[in-house]
């Protein structure tokens, strides 16, 4: 339990009974105005600095919510960034392996391109050859004049036409004609 306070208006007011050799009374109503002055302004100040602890106690309550909402705002940063670069490591994984597949996928299309393209030169080699032993072979045969009773196109063979027919326009000594073509004119 707090003891009564005494106000300074009470100081100021209190009257003491008069007695034989006691003290004299203005020098005690004159040295109560004094302590009811000093206690005034003692409790103004206490008044004044309790404002300004309740003042500081609220603005600690703030920078104390301001720090934990800035370190759970730190806490939510550092899991976004990792969240980010979570999300970036494994897309570049993705990419990097999608273009490993294709990089294989592109290196087998070209061994394969190469593989046909060896293949057509062997083919063509070989029916190039087949026609330079033909034609050595006509070389070498006797000089008989050209005419279809030589060569059967369908069963594949080479015809040559005689420049001096009508039927050739580029004009050249011989002309080779795909046995495929029935005109011989």
């Amino acid at each position: 339990m707090t003891p009564p306070r005494i106000t300074s208006v009470e100081i100021v007011h209190r009257h003491f009974k008069h007695k034989i050799n006691g003290y004299a009374p203005q020098e005690v109503d004159d040295f109560l105005r004094e302590v009811a002055s000093t206690l005034d302004s003692v409790l103004t100040e206490c008044s004044t600095l309790r404002d300004k602890l309740t003042a500081s106690e609220r603005e600690i309550a703030q920078y104390r919510n301001l720090e934990t909402a800035m370190h759970e705002a730190l806490i939510m940063a550092q899991k976004s960034a990792d969240e980010i670069r979570n999300s970036a490591r494994a897309t570049a994984e993705s990419q990097l392996h999608d273009a490993q597949s294709r990089v294989a996928e592109l290196n087998q299309k070209l061994d394969t391109l190469r593989s046909e393209r060896r293949r057509i030169i062997c083919d063509l080699r070989s029916t190039l050859n087949a026609q330079m032993i033909w034609l050595d072979r006509e070389l070498d045969a006797e000089t008989l004049p050209l005419s279809t009773e030589y060569a059967n196109p369908l069963a594949g063979d080479l015809v040559l036409r005689n420049p001096r027919e009508p039927s050739n326009p580029f004009g050249k000594e011989w002309q080779a004609v795909s046995p495929l073509s029935h005109n011989l004119g």
